[in-house]
């Protein structure tokens, strides 16, 4: 009686054998050219083309590869699956548990023959302008770097999930960003915003742009509420240029002689031929014997200057910034030919811009408003908000590493691009320089090619608008600025 049993059992044995192991549900993400993900090692990306143009492919053909390396499909497999569609829902969710995109009903078709079914590709966009894209919004999930994007199929009974970013070349980088909101007069309003509170709500957001452009070098600056902002005074004038403009030396033997929080410096002994750089050094000596802190600064020579330039910033002993003026009737320097002049910031009119002749230099109200406010941290970009430039013939302004700038690493920004955030993105664009190390724009050397954030063009508030950062760019900003750059400005995020 128990041969049966016995046949039974060798028959299921031997079908385990021919048919193999029973395959369990798997729901997986695919990359552009179709290979399963790794959730462990590979990453999305949010994409650097314009939303709606033809590298997202449109329709379900399963096999079809995608010439956009961030564009990513869904895929399940299922043997015992009889139905030729599923949907799926997308969401990214931060590590707070913030939805911050929602995809649904994300269709899987059957592949022929087989027993997987597989989506039409999905691109991660990351602002609200390009969600909104014509055409393709069925294919659209809004992301932020750091984020989780979660497929779910419609029963709830699967789940797959994948970060944004990743290792190597998709690995997050973080800057830091200080921004200073400026008063238009002392104790005054803000240049931005009807109070201090929505001035700093203001400055915020432009972090929170920043990082929607960014992202798509897995580069960010942190969460915009971390964001350090202050509201600020014009600072008094504490700063003293010697040779401006020209850079000349001294012509002969020469004093100098000033009041420092109205207390009379000098005179000091200038001797004849001196460079700029060297007489600021023998009148910060001066200072620091009288009790003040003295730092001395070199400017790169301005294009129509003889020189380099020099200023002295002065601060008290107690690290305050101290208020500089003349010695009653008596001019700050006797010699005919070095100019001393005192700088000082006056926004009543805007703030006085560079042109070509001073793009390295920066204008003595620039250097003043830099030098005196900046945090002196290489590490940190400083961002400053004004209400205008004096020639209201830009919205902003950026002071790079390259040029030799000692006022490297800061950008200034108006009013007008807080107006225009998201339709010139300036704050962006101001940021690009800095990152890429770079000056120039590329329609200034090359074809014109508006969609790109580093192109010199006007606001244009659509999916086509001048917000996408090349392949190049993006490696480039990663080596000028990132870990293996000095200074460093773009740090890993370990999580």
């Amino acid at each position: 009686m128990a041969l049966p049993g016995a046949l039974n059992a060798a028959l299921f044995v031997a079908l385990l054998l021919l048919c193999g192991p029973a395959r369990a549900q798997e729901l997986h993400f695919l990359g552009a050219d179709n290979r399963a993900l790794d959730p462990q090692h590979d990453g999305l990306g949010i994409s650097r083309r314009i939303t709606h143009d033809r590298s997202l492919p449109r329709g379900a053909n399963a096999q079809q590869q995608s010439v956009d390396l961030e564009n990513f499909r869904v895929e399940l497999i299922d043997p015992n699956l009889r139905a030729s569609v599923v949907h799926a829902e997308l969401e990214a969710v931060g590590a707070d548990g913030e939805r911050h995109g929602l995809l649904r009903h994300l269709a899987l078709l059957r592949v022929p023959g087989s027993d997987r079914l597989r989506s039409g590709f999905v691109r991660l966009v990351s602002d609200s302008t390009d969600v909104s894209a014509p055409d393709v919004g069925f294919q659209l999930l809004q992301a932020r770097l750091g984020d989780r994007v979660r497929a779910t199929l419609d029963e709830h009974t699967q789940r797959a999930e994948i970060g944004v970013g990743g290792s190597g070349t998709r690995q997050r980088l973080r800057g830091t960003l200080r921004l200073t909101v400026l008063r238009i007069a002392a104790n005054g309003p803000p240049a931005v915003g009807d109070d201090e509170l929505q001035a700093i709500t203001l400055a915020r957001r432009q972090v929170e742009i920043a990082n929607e452009i960014w992202a798509q070098c897995f580069i960010d600056f942190g969460a915009p509420e971390d964001a350090s902002v202050q509201v600020a005074n014009p600072p008094p004038p504490a700063l003293l240029a010697v040779g401006d403009l020209d850079g000349l030396p001294s012509l002969r033997a020469s004093r100098v002689q000033l009041r420092v929080n109205d207390r009379r410096v000098g005179p000091i002994a200038i001797p004849a031929n001196s460079i700029p750089e060297r007489t600021a050094a023998t009148i910060a000596r001066a200072l620091r014997k009288a009790g003040f802190q003295a730092d001395v600064t070199t400017n790169p020579r301005a294009e129509l200057g003889a020189g380099m330039s020099a200023d002295v910033v002065v601060r008290d002993a107690r690290g305050e910034l101290a208020r500089l003026s003349a010695d009653g009737k008596e001019k700050l320097g006797t010699d005919p030919q070095q100019t001393l002049t005192l700088g000082g910031l006056d926004l009543s009119d805007g703030l006085d811009e560079f042109d070509n002749t001073l793009a390295v230099t920066g204008t003595l109200e620039e250097r003043t408003l830099v030098k005196l406010l900046a945090d002196q941290d290489p590490a940190t970009i400083d961002v400053f908000l004004i209400n205008r430039f004096v020639n209201r013939a830009r919205q902003g302004e950026a002071f790079i590493e390259a040029d030799g700038s000692s006022m490297a690493n800061t950008l200034v920004f108006d009013r007008n691009a807080v107006r225009y955030e998201r339709q010139a993105w300036v704050q962006a664009h101001e940021l690009g320089h800095v990152l890429l190390d770079e000056a120039f724009h590329p329609d200034n050397i090359a074809a014109d090619r508006p969609w790109l954030l580093m192109d010199a063009d006007a606001r244009q508030g659509r999916v086509t608008g001048p917000k996408r950062i090349s392949d190049q760019e993006c490696e480039r900003a990663r080596r000028r600025s990132g870990p293996g750059a000095h200074p460093v400005l773009l740090r890993p995020i370990t999580p």
